[in-house]
């Protein structure tokens, strides 16, 4: 395995350093989604969301045991849902730029 370079000099000593960079971000925004699932599951647990925000974690968040397999309707739920979310967290954005 090559050494991680501490000032990148080439494009692939940058590309590497990017990678690191990267793997790094992404294990940080998942640990953040995690954490808020389980904020979220304790708030619902706690009857502190209402029946409409309660149905969206479980399509959003599903609930399954490990190894359990999802039927392909709630997969499907739970796709739509997220894109959903991408799509407004897109819209939000680009109405923020235009402001």
């Amino acid at each position: 395995m090559p050494t991680v370079p501490t000032a990148p000099q080439t494009d692939a000593e940058k590309q590497i350093e990017r990678a690191l960079h990267l793997e790094r971000e992404r294990a940080d925004l998942q640990s953040r989604i995690s954490k808020n699932r389980e904020y979220l599951r304790l708030m619902d647990a706690n009857d502190a969301l209402t029946d409409e925000q309660g149905d969206w974690l479980d399509k959003f968040y599903p609930l399954k045991e490990k190894g359990e397999r999802r039927s392909d309707d709630d997969i499907k739920a739970t796709r739509e849902a997220k894109k959903a979310a991408r799509e407004h967290t897109d819209k939000a954005t680009e109405a923020a730029n235009v402001a």
